[in-house]
């Protein structure tokens, strides 16, 4: 019986070389393969995006003082505007804001005696808290978004004042001329709340549109209503 299982023992060590040679490193059951030839496993196809934190933007507007005295009543009352926005996303859901901002907005106003016409410049600088829904991952889509904020903002009044008489035939001339520039110029402190809705065309590029106001408490004839539209690039 010893013999019998050292004959079988020599036969298995000499067939190992035959059996390394025909099973390879492995076999799966058809072939047999050396790890050496073994095809790599295949990446992924699917695009990865990295996440876009920043927002830069620029929105021209039309601009609706809201004040109670001022060119809402004496005026005009309707301008056009501009500002650039930065933004940062902390989360899909949740942003920060600076905004960069001019409006404009002017007209006359005569009384039968004089003529003013005034021109009124208003910079604004904001800090804004936005809720959103800007998944940085789709290609594209819409991003809806409400955003409330500190508003800063410096106006600057430029006018020019013509004075009038009646002759004696009731012909009404010019007399004389005053020229302001940069008259009762101001610091005012407000907030500001908005809403807007923006649509990514891919991960980087936007365009939207949006509504938002502008309260001054220490000059309320400068708080106002801005209708815009917008286009972005998201990085």
């Amino acid at each position: 019986m010893k013999k019998i299982i050292i004959i079988f023992a020599l036969i298995f060590a000499v067939n190992i070389p035959f059996l390394y040679a025909q099973y390879g490193d492995y076999y799966d059951g058809k072939n047999s393969y050396s790890y050496g030839d073994m095809p790599s496993p295949k990446k992924s196809s699917r695009k990865k995006y990295e996440n876009k934190n920043h927002y830069i933007g620029i929105s021209p507007s039309i601009y609706i003082p809201t004040g109670k005295n001022a060119y809402i009543k004496d005026y005009t009352g309707v301008g056009g505007g501009v500002d650039l926005r930065y933004k940062y996303n902390l989360h899909k859901v949740f942003a920060l804001a600076g905004t960069f901002r001019y409006n404009y907005a002017g007209g006359s106003n005569f009384d039968g005696n004089n003529k003013v016409d005034t021109k009124h410049h208003l910079i604004d600088m904001q800090i804004l808290a936005v809720l959103q829904y800007d998944d940085v991952k789709a290609t594209k889509g819409f991003i809806p978004y409400i955003s409330a904020g500190l508003d800063i903002a410096v106006n600057v009044i430029d006018s020019e004042t013509t004075a009038y008489r009646k002759d004696a035939d009731g012909a009404t001339y010019p007399v004389y001329k005053i020229i302001s520039k940069g008259n009762d110029s101001a610091a005012n402190v407000g907030f500001v709340v908005g809403a807007g809705l923006r649509y990514a065309f891919s991960n980087n590029f936007t365009t939207g549109f949006g509504v938002d106001y502008t309260h001054v408490f220490t000059n309320h004839d400068y708080s106002g209503i801005r209708v815009f539209i917008d286009a972005g690039y998201r990085f």
